[in-house]
């Protein structure tokens, strides 16, 4: 057993180093769904694994979810600007908009949540 650290909002490399260097095995995918290959792991962050942080087995296998960061929108710019945040400073809205990291940050919990709801839809 050993103290799976919580990896989310790392980049790829980091949190892999990090659950590696705590004894796990590691994998990880594109958690948009687009089968992108990952060739530059410091280009992605993480944005759910699997399992939870906390104790467990050494040969428990950890997964990470990442989305890959971009000098284009981001795709969690473009998630984020889906479900109505407001991320333009030069916006015509009302509310002032909000950070780049706050938004990063409601993105991943959004992801996250879709993650595990799918996840508990699909067991036997």
């Amino acid at each position: 057993m050993a103290e799976l650290p919580d990896l989310v909002g790392k980049g790829s490399q980091s949190a892999q180093d990090a659950a590696r260097a705590a004894g796990f095995l590691v994998t990880s995918h594109d958690s948009l769904g687009r089968g992108r290959n990952r060739v530059l792991d410091r280009n992605w962050k993480v944005c759910f694994q699997t399992p939870r942080p906390g104790q467990q087995a050494t040969d428990t296998e950890v997964d990470l979810g990442a989305v890959k960061l971009t000098i284009r929108p981001s795709p969690l710019l473009v998630a984020a600007e889906h479900i109505g945040l407001q991320i333009c400073a030069g916006s015509t809205r009302r509310s002032p908009p909000l950070p780049l990291e706050r938004v990063e940050r409601s993105v991943i919990r959004v992801i996250h949540s879709l993650h595990d709801q799918d996840a508990t839809e699909h067991q036997p």
